[in-house]
């Protein structure tokens, strides 16, 4: 079938349109949406011929977009991933089972050796970890992408000493050897890419601080294909002209003169500058840096984990719009309670501050560092509570529309993706069919199907 029409069916088209009829009507040969409306005007637009698919009564939602996440890394990190290890014995026995299934170096990640609860994971010597993998070199990745455990061959290879290795910037993942040959790297993007999209994702845009001509054609190759699902915008470390904009990690201690001419020159060629900012000391320097520039440099504020409120109308004067991940409050907010170091709890992790500043806001998973599903984060965003019940900084909760929109058509915004995110006439036909009423309990939200380029994808 070319044209459908999902009846009967509340739909939400997004923020400017809100709540908009009892039916949609899609085009499989165009990926467009032809109309949204009451049953008898969408079914007109449609045509007589085409076929009408029972809705239920439930939901129609635009697709998800995922503003900040690492594609290749998350792809290998699904196919071995240690996030939940106890122990040194945990730690040893996941080397030797990825041993079994991988060629070449045994590559982990998720590692995080500072506890919810305060405690510190004790983990087994370098050495040790090359006797479970058969001599094999062995690296394994911190859960934030920014460090690294290393196994002597490993070491040696990069010409380091073995054990911890802070990797900040992302200099130590380019001098990493592929963890993958090209067919197998392609099959675990290709799974990621399915569960991205069972998860809502139907847009994406990878924020690696690596990125370079080759990883951008790779990546939109791979859409090209079909083995990446979703629409795909990519940052780079330097221009690029297929790009979206530009990934700026700031080395630990640089100044703001180091980072004011990197924003003069994006300033100049009108390019968006995304800044990983997750400690308030590079926030700080980002604002110095980026003030006498003032509206004339369009940036991203990424993670933006921590901000005094003092900062908040700085942000705000530059028009910066933040990409944040509020799902980590469900997997790493008792970290963050119990180490004083990360910031009060009111200045954690900011939503409806952003909001009633005037900050743009949107979400992205930050995969493999954090949960892919956009739910995850509209709930944490709604709630702002941990696992336990415990509320974590419950004034800065959205209201389920605000939520939505930042995991939807804000991040869309963000991204440079216009149009996306929204349930328009003859815009992009990507949605969400859910169980549940997201305007009552965010909680109890269920994906039922994914409309995906007007085809019925998941």
């Amino acid at each position: 079938m070319s044209r459908w029409v999902l009846a009967p069916v509340r739909v939400w088209a997004g923020p400017e349109r809100g709540e908009s009829g009892s039916a949609v009507a899609f085009d499989t040969g165009t990926g467009k949406v032809i109309a949204c409306g009451e049953v008898g005007a969408v079914q007109a637009a449609a045509g007589a011929a085409a076929v009408r698919v029972d809705g239920g009564g439930r939901w129609v939602l635009p697709g998800f977009v995922d503003a900040h996440l690492h594609i290749v890394a998350a792809a290998v990190a699904a196919e071995g991933d240690c996030s939940d290890v106890r122990s040194p014995g945990d730690v040893l026995a996941r080397v030797a089972e990825a041993a079994r299934r991988m060629d070449g170096w045994v590559s982990l990640h998720g590692l995080e050796h500072r506890r919810p609860e305060g405690a510190t994971l004790e983990l087994p010597p370098p050495g040790a970890l090359e006797e479970a993998s058969g001599g094999r070199p062995v690296r394994i990745r911190h859960r934030t992408l920014h460090g690294w455990y290393l196994g002597p061959r490993a070491a040696a290879a990069l010409r380091l000493p073995a054990g911890w290795v802070d990797d900040p910037t992302g200099d130590l993942a380019r001098a990493m050897p592929r963890a993958r040959g090209e067919e197998n790297l392609e099959r675990a993007v290709a799974a990621f890419s399915r569960r991205l999209l069972e998860a809502g994702v139907t847009v994406l845009q990878d924020a690696g601080a690596i990125n370079g001509e080759v990883e951008v054609e790779r990546l939109l190759a791979w859409r090209s294909r079909g083995v990446l699902l979703q629409e795909v915008s990519v940052l780079t470390a330097a221009p690029c002209a297929r790009a979206s904009g530009r990934k700026l990690v700031p080395s630990p201690g640089a100044s703001a003169d180091d980072l004011a001419s990197r924003f003069a020159d994006a300033a100049a060629d009108g390019a968006l500058v995304a800044v990983h900012c997750a400690d308030l000391e590079t926030l700080g320097t980002v604002l110095a840096a980026a003030e006498p520039l003032g509206r004339s440099l369009r940036l991203r504020i990424e993670h933006a984990t921590v901000c005094p409120p003092e900062w908040v109308p700085r942000l705000a004067a530059l028009g910066a719009t933040v990409v944040t991940q509020p799902a980590f409050i469900l997997g790493q907010g008792a970290r963050y309670l119990s180490d004083p170091a990360c910031g009060p709890e009111p200045w954690l992790f900011r939503l409806a501050t952003w909001l009633r500043a005037g900050i743009g806001v949107a979400f992205g998973s930050d995969a493999p560092a954090g949960p892919i599903a956009p739910l995850a984060a509209v709930r944490a965003a709604v709630e702002r509570r941990l696992p336990d019940g415990r509320g974590f900084g419950v004034e800065e909760a959205l209201t389920p529309v605000e939520a939505l929109s930042a995991a939807g058509p804000w991040a869309a915004d963000a991204c440079g993706l216009r149009g996306w995110g929204r349930l328009d006439t003859g815009g992009p036909a990507s949605a969400l069919l859910v169980e549940g009423d997201p305007w009552a309990d965010v909680s109890a939200l269920r994906i039922k199907a994914v409309i995906h380029g007007g085809r019925l994808a998941a």
